[in-house]
Order: C-alpha cells, then sequence, then structure tokens
C-alpha cells in the first residue's frame, strides 16, 4: 500500500469512526447498524468491512482512538505547566474540556461503550489504565509517589462524575467538575504522601 492508498484508507477509517458516534447517539449502539454507520460516513459498506470486521470492532477503535486524542491533549496542557498542582489542574481541566467539546463523542465513550460487553468493558479498562499511568507519570516527574491502585481510584472516580453528568444531560457543563475533580486528585496526593487532604 502507498502513501496515498495509506491515507485513503486512514480517512475512510477516520469517517467510519464519526459515522459510528452519530449513528450510535442517533439511535443508540443496540439498534444501529452497519446501514446507519456507512450512511452516516457515506461510504460503502464494502469500505466499512475493508476496514472493520464488525460493528463492535469500529466502536472499540472509536473509543481508543478518542482517548488516544484525549491523552495527548492532556499532555500539551501539562507541558506547559510549571508546579505539579498546576499541572493537575491544567490537566483535568484538558481533560473535561475535551469531553465536553464533543458531547456526541462523549456520550458514545462513557455509556455506549458498555453495551459491547465484556470487549467493551476491557478496553474501557485499558484506557482507564493509560489515564491512570499518565497522572502517576506527571506526579513522579515532579518529585512524588502515586500508587497504580491511588491513581486508578482518582481515575474512576473523575469517570464517574463525567458520567452522572452525561446521565443528567449536563455535557455541556463538564467544566464545572474541574474544581472537584482537581480537588480529589490532591486528596489522593496527600492520602499517598500520608498528610491529610486539603
Amino acid at each position: 500500500m502507498d502513501v496515498t492508498e495509506r491515507g485513503a484508507s486512514n480517512d475512510y477509517r477516520r469517517r467510519l469512526m464519526d459515522g459510528m458516534a452519530a449513528a450510535v447517539a442517533e439511535r443508540g449502539y443496540a439498534d444501529t447498524t452497519i446501514a446507519d454507520i456507512v450512511r452516516q460516513a457515506h461510504v460503502s459498506r464494502r469500505t466499512f468491512y475493508e476496514q472493520f470486521a464488525s460493528k463492535e470492532a469500529c466502536l472499540l477503535a472509536l473509543y481508543a482512538a478518542a482517548s488516544d486524542r484525549v491523552i495527548r491533549a492532556i499532555g500539551e496542557a501539562v507541558e506547559t505547566s510549571g508546579d505539579r498542582e498546576t499541572q493537575i489542574v491544567r490537566a483535568t481541566e484538558a481533560y473535561l474540556a475535551r469531553m465536553a467539546a464533543h458531547p456526541v463523542l462523549t456520550r458514545t465513550l462513557f455509556l455506549e461503550i458498555l453495551a459491547a460487553g465484556p470487549a467493551g468493558l476491557q478496553v474501557r479498562s485499558e484506557m482507564n489504565a493509560r489515564y491512570a499511568s499518565f497522572f502517576r507519570g506527571v506526579v513522579q516527574a515532579n518529585g512524588g509517589r502515586l500508587s497504580p491502585a491511588l491513581a486508578a481510584a482518582a481515575v474512576g472516580g473523575i469517570n464517574e462524575l463525567i458520567l452522572q453528568a452525561v446521565l443528567d444531560d449536563r455535557i455541556d457543563r463538564l467544566g464545572e467538575l474541574a474544581a472537584p475533580a482537581s480537588q480529589l486528585l490532591r486528596a489522593v496526593l496527600a492520602v499517598e504522601a500520608g498528610g491529610e487532604a486539603r
């Protein structure tokens, strides 16, 4: 496959994942069909099967790609920050801002992924582990310490706040979670350090 073909393939793949997100937002994952996805993506059914083996594979790829973009956005926010406290706040704000900017995708990632059953739970678990690892890296880069268990608990807590906002149809107000999410992270760090959360 030459560069042009690879570029076209990547474009189809991106369009199909966008089509998946739009179709799921419209119909829910369980009722979404391949026909719905290709209609939203403006490609053929044949193109779909050249990129994905199934509807589930497309959803899982969408989840992974979206998570990669979120982690990059968080990383960019942290790179321009100063001390650990500022980095925690900026990373949290970047995470929530990314979710708020893409409400259809956020709903898909936080609700519809569960409809993919064990495979959906697996990819969700893997991505949460990546977020937790990222936060541990930020803490360690600043001379601190954060155990895998507490990092996972912090990420799980923030994601639970986001999930509740999604269920309450408040995705556009995710920015309001920045303060409690940052407080949660600071509290976890204080516990890890053996001190009291502020």
